[in-house]
C-alpha cells in the first residue's frame, strides 16, 4: 500500500511539474492508467485480428492538455518518463490533432484525442486507437497500399448507415482486443449479413 501510494505521489508530482500551466483533469488520469493495459491486451490479441501485425507506438492526448506516449523508441526530449514505456508531454508542444497516424520524432505513431465529446466510453477511444495502429502497420509494412487520397474524403457519404457500420467496427475491434476466447468472433460473417453486407 505504501509503495503504491509513493508511486502515485511521484507520478503526480512529475505530471504537476510538466503541466504547471495546463489543466490536468481526472479523465487524464484515467487514460494514463489504462494505456498500458490496452497495449498489453492488443499485443496478446493482434495476431487473431490481423495475422503478423506489428504494433506501433501510440499517443493518447487531450487538446490543451497532456499527451501520453507509449512504447515509443524516441520520445521528444521535453516528454517526461512516467514508467518503463510511458512518457507524458504537452499536446500543444507536439501539435497533435485528430485520430490518425503522425511522424513523431521520425517514428510513425498512432494518435487519438480522448477529450472529444463524441466518445462516451474508454472502449470507444481504445477501439479507434487500435484502428489507427493498424493503419500504421499498413503504412510501415504493406508496400502495395497507396497513400490516401484526401479528395475522396470530401465526397464521402455521411449518413446514419455509415456511422452505424463505423460504430459496429469499433465495437468489434474493442471486443477483439479484450476477449480471452477467439471463438467469440467466428460469427462475424453473420453479423455483417445482419448489417446488409456480403
Amino acid at each position: 500500500m505504501k509503495k503504491t501510494l509513493l508511486i502515485l505521489i511521484t507520478t503526480y508530482t512529475i505530471i504537476a511539474n510538466v503541466y504547471c500551466q495546463e489543466n490536468f483533469l481526472p479523465i487524464d488520469s484515467l487514460y494514463m492508467k489504462s494505456i498500458e493495459m490496452f497495449y498489453n491486451n492488443a499485443q496478446k490479441s493482434k495476431d487473431d485480428i490481423w495475422q503478423g501485425m506489428n504494433l506501433s507506438p501510440v499517443c493518447l492526448y487531450r487538446v490543451n492538455g497532456p499527451a501520453f506516449l507509449y512504447n515509443h523508441p524516441n520520445p521528444p526530449k521535453s516528454f517526461s518518463k512516467i514508467s518503463e514505456k510511458l512518457y507524458v508531454g504537452s499536446q500543444n508542444e507536439v501539435q497533435l490533432l485528430g485520430g490518425t497516424q503522425v511522424d513523431l520524432n521520425e517514428i510513425l505513431t498512432a494518435i487519438v484525442d480522448y477529450g472529444l465529446d463524441h466518445y462516451s466510453t474508454t472502449d470507444e477511444v481504445f477501439a479507434e486507437l487500435f484502428h489507427e495502429m493498424h493503419h500504421v502497420y499498413q503504412r510501415n509494412e504493406i508496400t502495395t497500399i497507396a497513400p490516401d487520397n484526401p479528395a475522396i474524403l470530401l465526397n464521402y457519404p455521411e449518413d446514419y448507415k455509415n456511422d452505424a457500420i463505423k460504430l459496429f467496427e469499433q465495437t468489434l475491434l474493442h471486443k477483439m482486443c479484450f476477449t480471452k476466447n477467439k471463438d467469440d468472433f467466428r460469427n462475424i460473417p453473420e453479423c455483417l449479413n445482419f448489417l446488409g453486407h456480403d
